[in-house]
């Protein structure tokens, strides 16, 4: 009877040994677990942010495409721009303008910019610092197809010292004032990550760091 009694208590607990070993595979596990979502988590935040970066340099390619092969766009009706205008600072989405032709004869006088959308970043991404000033305002023409890139600290979208500069860049000229390359610095929302765009002033070409 004893001898019973022996083999039950015996098969129903744990040794010391073995609750030791247990909990010490748990936090091996646990540390590993960890570690691994850690490194998810930023791989996930990296991707995230580097494909709202590309989607935006996309973005500015397809538009300088437009201006060259002088296609039409649809705001408020179907017309073929006399320029592009992209619009960024720090702190906000990016903006889309697009200027209407004006009247026949006078067809690159127009002051109001036809706001196409602004770039979505859903929470991906922010522009963190545009260099070499905020905001700053890449203007691809047509049918000339000449860039320039405005960064007057005046400035807003309808400025007249802006529709000015914007309806002179309808025709080709020399932009003495050229500030050189554009850079947009963006980060992921929490700031820890970021990524860089760097445009040409001169060319418009734009290149991803």
């Amino acid at each position: 009877m004893r001898k019973n009694q022996y083999n039950i208590s015996k098969k129903g607990g744990f040794t010391l040994i073995e609750v030791i070993t247990a909990l010490g595979i748990i936090s091996v596990l646990t540390v590993l677990l960890t570690w691994g979502i850690s490194i998810f988590s930023s791989r996930r935040t990296d991707l995230i942010l580097e494909q709202a970066t590309h989607e935006l340099a996309t973005e500015m390619r397809v538009i300088q495409s437009k201006m060259l092969s002088i296609q039409e766009v649809d705001i408020e009706g179907e017309f073929t721009p006399k320029a592009a205008i992209i619009e960024l600072e720090a702190g906000k989405e990016p903006n889309i303008y697009y200027l209407k032709p004006g009247e026949a004869g006078n067809e690159c006088i127009n002051a109001d910019p036809k706001l196409s959308k602004s770039f979505p970043f859903k929470n991906r991404a922010v522009i963190s610092l545009v260099t070499s000033s905020s905001p700053v305002y890449l203007i691809y023409t047509t049918p000339v197809g000449m860039f320039y890139v405005y960064d007057s600290v005046a400035t807003s979208i309808g400025d007249v010292e802006f529709i000015d500069f914007v309806n002179q860049a309808c025709e080709p000229f020399e932009y003495s004032d050229n500030p050189g390359n554009v850079n947009i610095d963006l980060t992921d929302p929490s700031g820890r990550k970021n990524s860089s765009i760097v445009i040409n002033g001169k060319t418009g070409e734009i290149k991803i760091l």
